[in-house]
């Protein structure tokens, strides 16, 4: 729905769905589409939302949980229009240094559980659904310190790409923002860069996707 038009009721909104509705980049998306008069349902691994957002509470990288939320949204609600996978974790260390458990952590909150939650949320999308994956520019992230984060999110990118053709009856559109001010960034433990965006901005460009029916990779 466009800014400056009167909200919809609860029986017309569309449906989006907020897979890491707590995170910086995630609640300002859930805040931002429940504002455009969407009816948002957010989930994330503590169970906070962003006021006038359904929450749910799930482990995105364990399947018996992410099923459990799943069946609980398909009794609850309407299909799912639009879907966003906007989780991630991050931890810097160089190769040799960084540990195995941190590791194993990067791969499983990135793309493990990106796999995990597309996968149970498919039969949750109405026909013609659009699906955006939150990642980043490659040529950003392939910095010393960052080799399992960066190595993580290439596999979010393959898996996104092979998802669109598998899923042609829906849009799929991967969102690689630049340096985003969130609390991610900072556990990074590295300054922001002069060029970074607000996570309202990530929102605004989602929308915008959405709206215009772009598919693809969308660099913000």
């Amino acid at each position: 729905m466009k800014r400056g038009m009167n909200p919809m009721s609860s029986s017309e909104a569309s449906a989006i769905l907020v897979w890491g509705s707590a995170g910086g980049i995630g609640a300002a998306v859930a805040s931002h589409f429940a504002e455009q008069g969407y009816l948002t349902l957010g989930v994330s691994r503590s169970g906070d939302a962003p006021a006038g957002i359904s929450a749910y509470a799930s482990d995105f990288a364990d399947a018996t949980g992410v099923q459990r939320v799943v069946q609980a949204i398909a009794m609850e609600h309407k299909p799912i229009d639009l879907l966003v996978f906007a989780a991630g974790d991050i931890a810097k260390g160089t190769i040799a240094e960084l540990p195995a458990a941190d590791v194993t952590r990067i791969f499983r909150n990135n793309l493990l559980a990106c796999q995990l939650a597309i996968h149970a949320s498919l039969p949750l999308l109405a026909e013609k659904a659009h699906i955006v994956i939150l990642s980043a520019m490659p040529e950003r992230v392939q910095l010393p310190g960052l080799a399992s984060y960066a190595a993580a999110k290439a596999g979010v990118d393959v898996f996104a790409e092979i998802l669109s053709r598998e899923q042609r009856q829906h849009r799929v559109t991967v969102v690689r923002p630049l340096a985003v001010d969130t609390p991610l960034w900072q556990k990074a433990g590295m300054p922001l860069p002069r060029r970074h965006i607000a996570p309202s901005v990530v929102a605004q460009a989602i929308e915008a996707a959405h709206t215009s029916g772009y598919r693809g990779n969308l660099d913000v």
